[in-house]
């Protein structure tokens, strides 16, 4: 039993208050017939008429909440024993929200020049994320169309999608809870996420490139992190790749027709050569440690692009293998990409150097290029030494299966048209697709740390 009144902060800045309510005999009248109109019964039909008795109020299926509230109620139901139930209230949060105060005196161009910034910063994705509210809470706070249990479906299990499906089991008892909404008169009950994912394993990139280069503390057993630890029970995972979209379910390779309410596109990119990962996660830990073995009988090692990926490498290499001569190759005439400012970039092309890699910028290797007689040749004609090649220009967008269900959402670089909420732009209009991670398509680094693939 609940005895004091307990507050939680949600994510769109406001609070959840959690207070204990009177026997239902003691309700007032006026509380029996919000309750009456806006109750639910098993079938998920609306109650109407008197106030229902002790005996015959709703069950698994929940009490709708008021206007303007959300109801929290356990899932074995209210019974005849029953002296509190849990409620909650949206209210404002102090702590979050600006008390209003007198508009100063400026002049109108100064005030025009406040209010662009202030809708910038609303439109912001980044934003939206350090306020809190996620692609987790967009989804856990939209409401079905109609009643009853409904999948969230995750294609894909990577540094983008983990986070997201954690902070959805949090938000998601579907084992001891249901989660009730108003909006409009809707019953909106979700169930925990079904994701879909080829391995068995999530890959902690960052680990696994160390892991390429050094036996210390077997890190290609650590980076390589069997789903069971990063999800509870409750998670489904089906094994497989995407063949077929529809509008209302997701058909794998292996035959399985998996329906869903939600559907989260989260597929990731497909990597080359060392990067490109067997399924099983006992291959994929011996796929590493292979290609450990080769670096270790490599005199010189090239790798081709000067991104995160490949300047990460060139600094493993240059730490765990000082012995090695190492190149970098870059297409661009700096390291990284132009999402980053020209200092950093400066900055990061000494710091490649001073470890004592050579650089070679506006120029190209084929990254299938295989050494021939202890060389690679550039497209313009340099010879470089190199016993082994190091893949390391980037991923193509995994969705080819997006373009059989909207030809439109793709753009031409592969990546998916989303909305600032990253709800995917489909020619039909439909509001409960969604995608994040590598396959957006969006004017930002998407960093996996940032998103708390680190984990």
């Amino acid at each position: 039993m609940i005895s004091e009144t307990a507050e939680a902060n949600i994510g769109c800045g406001a609070s959840i208050q959690i207070r204990p309510t009177t026997p239902h005999a003691a309700i007032s009248e006026q509380s029996k017939r919000q309750i009456t109109d806006e109750s639910y019964c098993e079938s998920g039909k609306r109650r109407s008429g008197t106030p229902t008795p002790t005996q015959d109020r709703p069950t698994s299926a929940g009490i709708a909440a008021h206007p303007g509230r959300f109801a929290v109620t356990d899932k074995s139901g209210v019974d005849a024993n029953a002296n509190n139930m849990l409620t909650t209230r949206v209210r404002p949060n102090p702590k979050t929200q600006t008390p209003k105060l007198p508009r100063p005196q400026t002049s109108s161009k100064a005030r025009k020049k406040k209010v662009k910034s202030k809708t910038r910063s609303k439109d912001s994705f980044w934003t939206n994320y350090k306020k809190g509210l996620g692609l987790a809470g967009l989804i856990s706070t939209h409401p079905p169309a109609m009643a009853g249990l409904r999948n969230i479906v995750v294609i894909g299990a990577g540094a983008s999608a983990v986070p997201m499906i954690q902070s959805l089991q949090k938000r998601l008892n579907g084992a001891t809870h249901q989660l009730g909404m108003r909006s409009p008169r809707w019953r909106c009950i979700l169930t925990v996420p079904v994701v879909i994912e080829k391995r068995d394993y999530y890959a902690h990139w960052p680990c696994l490139i160390r892991a390429s280069v050094t036996e210390e503390g077997s890190l290609e057993e650590q980076g390589l992190i069997p789903y069971d630890r990063a999800f509870d029970p409750s998670v489904q995972l089906v094994r497989g790749d995407v063949q077929t979209i529809t509008p209302s379910a997701v058909v794998t390779d292996q035959g399985a027709t998996i329906p869903y309410e939600h559907l989260v596109l989260a597929s990731g990119s497909i990597w080359s050569g060392a990067l490109d990962l067997p399924s099983s996660r006992d291959e994929a830990i011996e796929h590493v440690r292979g290609f450990r073995r080769r670096l270790e009988g490599a005199k010189s090692v090239v790798v081709v692009g000067g991104g995160a990926v490949g300047v990460e490498y060139v600094g493993e290499l240059r730490h765990f293998m000082p012995d090695k001569e190492v190149t970098i190759v870059h297409s661009a005439g700096m390291l990284s990409n132009s999402t980053y400012p020209e200092k950093f970039r400066k900055a990061l092309y000494g710091a490649v150097t001073k470890l004592g890699a050579q650089v070679v910028l506006g120029d190209k290797v084929s990254p299938d290029a295989v050494p021939e007689d202890g060389y690679v040749v550039t497209e313009s004609g340099k010879r470089i030494s190199a016993d082994i090649v190091i893949n390391a220009t980037g991923g193509r967008p995994n969705t080819s299966f997006v373009r059989s269900f909207d030809p439109s959402a793709v753009s031409p670089k592969g990546t998916i048209q989303v909305t600032p909420e990253l709800r995917v732009r489909l020619a039909s209009g439909a509001q409960n697709v969604w995608a994040m991670g590598d396959i957006i398509e969006w004017p930002e680094q998407k960093v996996g740390v940032l998103l708390g693939g680190s984990r």
